[in-house]
């Protein structure tokens, strides 16, 4: 049988907890997701290092933990895109000493995604793509005027279904991030997201909630998105994969984004679907 692409083969012969204190990198670097929830509950049971704040190997346990927890093999082939498997690797080499076992194993996934040839969509494939959406999505009805996150998920899920190669390697998600309850007024939104497709004939998004009529040019829809706002906003463009809202200024992978969906993400969703 095929193995997990992301399988934590150490698992299949976990080596005895170490209990060093604080442990170095190489030994970091050893512990499966398994060992390392052992270990992080004895370290809160232990008075000794819990009362006096963070551990001194905390930030590296923590970064293993995260990315381990990312790419365990319980959790969905959630990477789909060459992007989001290049946002993945580039954050994974920001540690590479942690998670030498993650490394080759994401990049060869990278590379798998990125092999296909895939034809960049022209306006007469961005019409299909966008009549489909329309016939599977609707803009649900909110008090609050929020959500734009599930209906810029179900929108890329959509798009994904019908053009696969199109998601591969030309779908993203555009944000527009303010650092208050400011854009669109008077809707107020902290944020605002859609998806964008990379079109030969340039980034155009898909916005039902501010262009029912059709995808619009990246640049008109950040405008739109800001609204009469006076304020100063972030534009940056994520990995499709990604659901949670990013870091004001923060242009690089924060795991914290993604999101698993369960069963509760799911029902928001699906209010989002015809």
């Amino acid at each position: 049988m095929q193995r997990d692409r992301f399988r934590d083969d150490s698992e299949d012969d976990d080596p005895p907890l170490p209990r060093d204190y604080p442990l170095t990198e190489d030994q970091i670097s050893r512990l499966s997701l398994h060992r390392l929830e052992e270990l992080w509950s004895i370290r809160e049971r232990d008075d000794d290092l819990s009362m006096g704040g963070d551990w001194e190997d905390q930030d590296e346990l923590q970064f293993r933990r995260t990315a381990l927890e990312m790419l365990a093999p319980s959790a969905p082939h959630w990477i789909t895109s060459v992007g989001c498997a290049q946002s993945v690797l580039t954050w994974l080499k920001k540690q590479p000493t942690l998670v030498p076992d993650l490394i080759p194993k994401v990049r060869l996934w990278r590379d798998q995604l990125e092999g296909p040839a895939a034809k960049q969509p022209d306006a007469a494939e961005r019409r299909v793509l966008w009549d489909a959406v329309c016939l599977a999505v609707k803009v649900p009805q909110r008090n609050t005027g929020d959500g734009c996150e599930y209906l810029a998920h179900v929108i890329c899920e959509e798009i994904q279904l019908r053009n696969a190669d199109c998601a591969r390697r030309y779908l993203e998600k555009a944000w527009v991030v303010a650092q208050a309850n400011v854009l669109h007024p008077p809707d107020n939104w902290g944020h605002h997201v859609a998806p964008v497709i990379d079109c030969t004939d340039g980034l155009f998004v898909f916005d039902p909630l501010l262009s029912p009529r059709g995808p619009m040019p990246l640049l008109v829809w950040q405008v739109a998105a800001k609204g009469a706002a006076n304020t100063p906003v972030f534009h940056l463009t994520q990995p499709w994969e990604l659901l949670g809202r990013p870091n004001y200024g923060n242009q690089a992978f924060d795991p914290a984004t993604y999101m698993f969906i369960d069963m509760n993400l799911r029902r928001e969703m699906d209010r989002c679907m015809r």
